[in-house]
């Protein structure tokens, strides 16, 4: 099998489904709830990602752009940067 290679994928999407995490699994980190869900790429790829906000006035088809945010860190206390996409 060949090395992989990089590819750019677009910063934009659409909401395809979503739910609202309100127990965090064990080693996440973070607090909940939180919205989880998939957007799909112009390309057709369908990211399964965090969500920014509340999910509750979502809707299947909204546009969705990439985002970042800092969640507290681990045992150091060091935030950790993550991405998500927001409405």
């Amino acid at each position: 099998m060949p090395d992989p290679e990089p590819v750019e994928l677009s910063p934009r999407g659409t909401l395809w489904g979503w739910t609202t995490v309100t127990a965090t699994p064990p080693g996440s980190l973070g607090e909940a709830p939180f919205g989880f869900g998939v957007v799909e790429l112009p390309d057709g790829l369908r990211v399964i990602t965090r969500l920014a906000g509340p999910v509750d006035d979502y809707e299947f088809g909204q546009p969705m752009h990439l985002g970042f945010v800092d969640l507290p860190g681990a045992d150091n206390g060091d935030p950790v940067t993550t991405w998500e996409f927001h409405p």
